[in-house]
């Protein structure tokens, strides 16, 4: 039980989305920084979207229910770095007060998650015992990861995926490879090649397995349409797509899905299955939101023309100014028809921190205005800039609202975004040059 906890808290400590994620990856290693931070960011259970703050815990303490009461069984210690990011958290016996484990998180080139090593305690002395390895190519897509465990005074490498690309001219990704390491060697196990718009977006997927020294059409999507998408971060929400089935000598429709937003981010998913010639309700999903924090998470089935909840998480949430302090869990019974207790988790000892801030050492001389903005958004350039510039308007969620790539700007010169059909709420705008980066924080009310 208590490793199940731990893997819960380090999920939610790395990444806390239900966001459906696109393959295409980031191709652009200074725009992966940010988008990366912005990532976390948005992936923490603790951001506060209307402040641009991250309340960070430094404590928490996890309970479960146990015959109509709160047992605690964890008590966690997690320190960050400035930005945020988390650098080692350490796990103890709420009874004992005894250190028991200890996460360690290290960072690479453009602050990349390069290293997670899980250490125990033992006979007075840290010892290793599991460790991930993260590598990265030159364009920020990630290329290894492998997991290893420490036997007989060596890390030992258990699993593994490699991935590899292949890019069209304007450096987005169309092609991946992926392989697997089992036992002692790597293996072909998947390839997807994507179809692109002009502006990276793709609008459709093909899956193939590997089979017999060679690649054999598996699956594939079609029809996709975009609520929201980032060719540089290869995320974004669905509005619309077809996944049909390789039989051999033809391509089978399988499933479809037709998703709505909220203004809060939530949504709802339908999910359709094709039978015996006509679509069929299969699968609804919806999702409700309280700024960036899960409340309610409700999965039903398609019976006797109604849709039956067979699933259901509920986070049940108390506040103090903009920090979390409690989360109950809480899952849907099938017997009762209800939600029943499951985990809690209370927080303090905040930490207050954004870890996008502005470079106050740049040597572009840029003038930002009005911020917040509501109609227009406006950058003035107070010196002649002498090589091509790129301008990035980025949500906190990693995805781009507006892009310019490599346009000349005169002497002086001045860009207008109009911003009023734009969600509300907070922005990252970053303009990189051949010779500098310049990142500011932007609020459109």
């Amino acid at each position: 039980m208590k490793k199940l906890i731990l893997l819960i808290t380090l999920a939610l400590t790395l990444c806390f989305c239900y966001t459906m994620q696109a393959h295409v990856e980031n191709n652009n290693p200074d725009r992966k920084k940010f988008y990366d931070l912005a990532k976390q960011i948005k992936g923490s259970l603790f951001y506060n979207d209307h402040r641009g703050e991250i309340s960070l815990p430094q404590k928490t303490n996890t309970f479960q229910w146990v015959e109509n009461e709160w047992v605690e069984e964890l008590y966690t210690e997690t320190a960050y770095l400035e930005d945020g990011r988390v650098t080692e958290s350490i796990n103890f016996d709420p009874a004992t007060g005894d250190s028991s484990e200890k996460i360690t998180y290290l960072y690479g080139d453009y602050d990349r998650l390069a290293e997670v090593t899980t250490l125990r305690y033992n006979s007075g002395i840290w010892q290793n015992t599991f460790k991930l390895l993260y590598a990265y190519d030159d364009n920020g897509n990630p290329t290894e990861t492998t997991s290893s465990l420490w036997l007989g005074g060596e890390w030992t490498q258990m699993s593994g995926s490699r991935n590899t690309y292949s890019y069209n001219q304007d450096n987005w990704v169309i092609e991946k490879t992926i392989e697997n390491y089992f036992g002692s060697t790597w293996e072909y196990n998947r390839k997807e090649i994507y179809t692109l718009d002009v502006n990276g977006f793709p609008t459709s997927t093909l899956s193939q397995k590997w089979e017999e020294e060679g690649w054999v059409d598996d699956f594939r999507y079609t029809y996709i349409e975009w609520h929201d998408y980032s060719p540089y971060s290869g995320s974004g929400d669905y509005l619309y797509f077809l996944r049909e089935r390789w039989t051999g000598t033809l391509w089978v429709p399988e499933l479809k899905e037709t998703s709505s937003y909220d203004e809060t981010g939530g949504y709802t998913r339908i999910q359709e299955t094709y039978y015996i010639g006509a679509w069929q309700n299969y699968k609804r999903i919806s999702l409700s939101m309280y700024s960036y924090y899960p409340v309610e998470e409700i999965i039903e089935l398609w019976e006797d023309e109604l849709w039956k909840q067979v699933e259901g998480t509920k986070n049940l949430l108390t506040f103090e100014g903009i920090d979390l302090t409690e989360m109950i869990s809480q899952n849907w019974s099938l017997e009762t028809n209800e939600y029943i207790n499951a985990s809690k988790r209370t927080f303090s000892d905040f930490l207050h921190v954004f870890s996008l801030g502005e470079n106050p050492s740049t040597n572009i001389l840029i003038t930002v205005a009005p911020n917040p903005a509501s109609k227009f958004l406006n950058i003035e350039f107070n010196e002649m800039i002498d090589t091509p510039v790129s301008i990035c308007l980025m949500s906190i969620s990693g995805l781009d609202v507006f892009f310019i790539k490599n346009i000349n700007i005169e002497n002086p010169g001045k860009i207008s975004i109009n911003v009023n059909h734009y969600q509300k709420g907070l922005y990252i705008l970053h303009i990189k040059t051949g010779k500098d980066s310049f990142s500011r924080k932007v609020i459109l009310q």
